[in-house]
């Protein structure tokens, strides 16, 4: 992938195929935020093959036009809104100041994760649920629903992996083995999704909007699901460099504590 940057606009190399993106307020000869892939209305199959009381049934869903993000945010993008003076406060008066990034700097084995310019194009990490769904409403957007994700990273055959049905490699995800850590977002082209979103097996796991529930493909809404009306935990998908071959599924439910921050997880978002 080659990042370019020149009268406001970005060229993003996908597979041989350029595509141009606008870069909004471009400075420092890179623009700001990752450009979105458009994913068309439709019905598609979510949920493994295999039922099981997690993760199945496989079943359709109908989902209206939507875009999502190509790329994971990163700490650069992050420090744009955490430096902005328009961030919006939280959701809930009296919670966290989303905009106060407080958790901690150093990834699993980087101490100037955070700090360091050299990491300005690898993942944020360390970020509650509630952060990461301020960030997406500053710029206009919001997290994506557990079914749109799960379509972004499928496509319209029902794959099990974001390349096809074979597992995975550290050419293809960044999981176990791998690089034990985060990677530069977008440099792993082979794992790109059939729609061109990548890193959605490994790198980080992804915060999305819904609530967790273990069986809510087996009797949740199949128009335009938004997940449960209430839960203790958040949706994470995607797996992450920490999780194993398994976890990398695109099928793959997992849940966390919205209240907390992890190393392994991130998020991008959708419209």
């Amino acid at each position: 992938m080659t990042r370019r940057c020149g009268q406001g606009y970005r060229l993003w190399w996908i597979g041989g195929i350029g595509l141009l993106a606008l870069a909004v307020g471009c400075g420092e000869g890179e623009p700001r935020f990752s450009p979105m892939v458009s994913i068309p209305a439709g019905t598609y199959t979510i949920g493994p093959d295999e039922s099981s009381p997690e993760n199945g049934p496989a079943h359709e869903v109908t989902l209206d036009a939507f875009e999502i993000d190509m790329y994971e945010v990163t700490n650069r993008e992050f420090r744009e809104f955490i430096n902005s003076d328009s961030c919006p406060g939280p959701l809930i008066e009296g919670n966290p100041d989303p905009c106060v990034y407080d958790g901690a700097v150093q990834s699993v084995t980087r101490d100037d994760y955070w700090t360091s310019t050299q990491y300005q194009y690898y993942p944020v990490i360390n970020v509650r649920w509630d952060q990461a769904d301020a960030y997406c409403r500053w710029l206009g957007k919001r997290l994506p629903t557990e079914a749109e994700w799960e379509v972004a990273a499928r496509g319209t055959d029902g794959r099990k992996y974001p390349w096809g049905d074979t597992p995975p490699t550290c050419d293809r995800a960044n999981f176990e083995g791998c690089a034990a850590d985060t990677i530069e977002v977008g440099s792993l082209p082979d794992g790109v999704s059939p729609f061109g979103v990548y890193d959605m097996a490994g790198n980080v796991a992804e915060w999305v909007a819904d609530y967790y529930n273990p069986t809510y493909y087996q009797w949740g809404d199949t128009d335009n699901p938004t997940g449960p009306p209430s839960g203790a935990t958040r949706v994470v998908r995607g797996g992450s460099w920490f999780c194993s071959e398994d976890k990398t599924a695109s099928t793959f439910r997992d849940q966390a504590d919205p209240r907390a921050q992890y190393n392994s997880i991130g998020f991008r978002c959708a419209r």
